[in-house]
């Protein structure tokens, strides 16, 4: 076995794994050129998605600082 090397053999930051004879580590890149409509939408998809993350993350924040529960509201949910 072998650790993981580029064909240069120099090491590939970050595997620290050791490989079967025989086998290769390799990768693709890929970039996207969207229009200027399907970046807007990009830009739409995923700014709701980082406001509901933000809005969950302070609903959390706020229930741990909050007073502790009694035993009775953690059953019942109240």
């Amino acid at each position: 076995m072998k650790i993981a090397n580029r064909e240069d053999g120099t090491h590939i930051k970050g595997t620290k794994k050791f490989l079967t004879d025989g086998w290769t580590t390799s990768g693709f890149r890929f970039a996207i050129v969207p229009t200027e409509e399907q970046a807007t939408r990009l830009e739409q998809a995923f700014g709701c998605e980082r406001k509901v993350y933000n809005e969950y993350i302070a609903g959390l924040y706020e229930y741990l600082e909050g007073p502790p529960l009694q035993d009775a509201q953690r059953i019942s949910g109240g």
